[in-house]
């Protein structure tokens, strides 16, 4: 098992988180709910209601995305509205990048918001926050960061299973 994650540490950065969006989003394609996806993943996925990223190559329409939208993510609702029985999963291309688009989500009704990165990282994001964007405690505590269930993960597929292991919880409401 160590030379296998020895092989996948030595993969490009994008590869590893393609392969854990695939393997997150094509778990969710049989559960019933709107999955916002905000940064890049692999164009063959199926389960992705909206792909939302700032960069055009990585915003396009692809075969089992139902909207892809390629906008500027200081200003996301100009471009979409999140609603009470949409999931927001942040797997941006930059710290500052997710930092916007939390800011903008924490304050809706989506039912789910959480946030790709290390603890230290999402500690720093919670921070800024609540100091620049004046989220109230309790906004702050509805960020699932890192995000996914605590199983012990080190692949990206093994990531990409307890980010649905989440979701589902969530929606099972347990």
């Amino acid at each position: 098992m160590g030379s296998r994650i020895q092989q996948i540490k030595q993969q490009p950065l994008f590869k590893k988180w393609d392969l854990a969006v695939y393997a997150l989003l094509t778990a969710l394609i049989a559960i019933l709910f709107v999955v916002f996806v905000f940064g890049k993943e692999d164009p063959a996925l199926t389960g992705i209601d909206v792909r939302f990223d700032s960069r055009e190559e990585y915003a396009k329409d692809q075969p089992h995305t139902s909207r892809a939208v390629c906008g500027d993510y200081t200003n996301i609702k100009k471009h979409i509205t999140l609603t009470e029985r949409d999931y927001v999963v942040v797997v941006t291309h930059g710290h500052s990048f997710d930092y916007e688009v939390l800011a903008q989500t924490l304050d809706s009704p989506a039912r789910y918001v959480g946030c790709m990165g290390s603890r230290r990282k999402t500690a720093v994001i919670r921070e800024r926050l609540k100091a620049e964007a004046g989220i109230s405690e309790a906004g702050i505590s509805r960020l699932r960061a890192p995000i996914g269930i605590a199983i012990g993960a080190q692949t990206p597929a093994e990531l990409a299973v307890s980010i649905a292991a989440e979701l589902i919880s969530v929606r099972a409401e347990l």
